[in-house]
């Protein structure tokens, strides 16, 4: 399975531009048995927020039930515009 299935939900595009910045989420979670994801948890960030919004994201989805019991781990990784970086350090 790859990010790009699973985080369909999540584009915000995927060139870097100048100056941007990037952050990244991994998230874990299990495949329940009707294909909702369970027992989120963010493994890593560098960001409460976007950690949040992953999150949020996540509970959405529905998986291929092939997957059921199966524990995942994806990382996300977001790219800041200037404006968001500059609104994030000062």
């Amino acid at each position: 399975m790859t990010a790009a299935i699973l985080f369909s939900s999540l584009v915000f595009g995927t060139e870097k531009k100048s100056g941007a910045e990037s952050r990244t989420v991994v998230v874990e979670f299990v495949v329940g048995p009707d294909g909702k994801p369970t027992k989120i948890r963010v493994v890593e960030a560098a960001d409460k927020k976007l950690a949040e919004s992953v999150v949020a994201a996540v509970s959405k989805w529905q998986l291929d039930k092939k997957y059921a019991g199966k524990r995942m781990r994806q990382p996300v990784e977001f790219q800041l515009d200037d404006e968001l970086s500059k609104e994030k350090k000062g």
